[in-house]
């Protein structure tokens, strides 16, 4: 059973069968909680454990600024602007020096996205280094970018450059050679906040890439009831991939890692006909590519087909 199936088996089902008018709850990147007849909080939390999320030799830095900022992109994803959050840190140990270059990765990235720390709780752990964020954003209740609001004719787009941080993870497992552009694709992820809050009005559904984009779009099309078709080749693979040895990292590979590589941090959005002159402007400013369509049924196909040689094995799941 994976995290989606025990989350779906143990909490979804026995949910309250309505929610209170305008709360959005279990199944988005954020829960939206009305504060006005026109605003919504966005809420969302997670979890980085040591050896599960991050080795324990990452640079302690490094990892404040990732904690925040792979929350901060599910703020990212609803079109949110984020206000507070709060840290619980679980240390194995108090060692003065860590935590300082710690706070000041954190402090660092809270100061670039304008969000304030308002509290939190700190605790000994005899099972390694744990790090849980709560981010709390404000966002227009009627133009949430909802997963659910997908529809078919609609374009798919993405932002940045797909597959970067997981190259960068082979290079900290020492499997390909060093690269300093993935490696800081996977030590410090930029979450899409001003593109996502741009995308207000704009874009008609969005989620983040933190699984990989084929699982992730999954989840967008099957909250949305429709499938998707994909151009592979207007896929945007990792910078400098290709300029490797093919016997290193073929092109396959590279669209294998833009699929499923996981924790790129960027976002998959969508966009109908009728917002394609406001997305001409957005893309004089941001990073963004169309890669396929909304359409009919239930199944992600690509057209044309992938090469025999792309894996598409699922993105990160938790207990598989």
């Amino acid at each position: 059973m994976n995290e989606f199936k025990l989350i779906e088996h143990f909490f979804i089902r026995n949910m309250p069968a309505t929610l209170p008018l305008g709360v959005v709850g279990i199944g988005d990147d954020a829960a939206l909680l009305p504060i006005s007849d026109s605003h919504a909080l966005a809420i969302s939390t997670d979890s980085l454990l040591q050896d599960t999320h991050f080795y324990a030799d990452i640079p302690a830095h490094a990892l404040g600024h990732k904690a925040l900022a792979v929350n901060l992109s599910d703020l990212a994803a609803m079109g949110a602007t984020p206000k507070f959050f709060t840290l619980a840190l679980h240390l194995p140990a108090v060692n003065e020096d860590w935590l300082n270059e710690f706070q000041q990765g954190l402090f660092a990235c809270a100061k670039k996205y304008q969000i304030a720390l308002v509290g939190g709780d700190t605790c000994r752990s005899h099972q390694g280094l744990g790090i849980n964020i709560t981010v709390i954003g404000e966002v227009n209740r009627q133009k949430a970018l909802l997963r659910s609001r997908a529809m078919v004719g609609d374009l798919i787009y993405v932002s940045g450059h797909l597959g970067e941080s997981a190259l960068g993870l082979l290079a900290v497992q020492k499997k390909i050679p060093f690269n300093e552009t993935w490696l800081k694709a996977h030590y410090y992820p930029q979450p899409q906040v001003e593109l996502g809050k741009a995308l207000i009005g704009v874009a008609n559904a969005a989620i983040d890439i933190s699984d990989g984009l084929l699982a992730d779009l999954g989840h967008m099309v099957k909250a949305s009831g429709t499938g998707a078709r994909i151009d592979y080749r207007c896929l945007p693979l990792a910078r400098n991939a290709m300029a490797r040895n093919a016997e290193d990292l073929s092109q396959a590979d590279a669209i294998s890692l833009a699929l499923t590589g996981g924790e790129d941090y960027q976002l998959c959005f969508t966009v109908p006909i009728a917002g394609q002159s406001a997305m001409l402007s957005l893309a004089e400013h941001y990073s963004v590519i169309k890669i396929g369509e909304v359409i009919e049924g239930d199944q992600i196909v690509f057209e044309p087909l992938l090469p025999n040689a792309v894996d598409l094995t699922s993105g990160f799941r938790h207990f598989e």
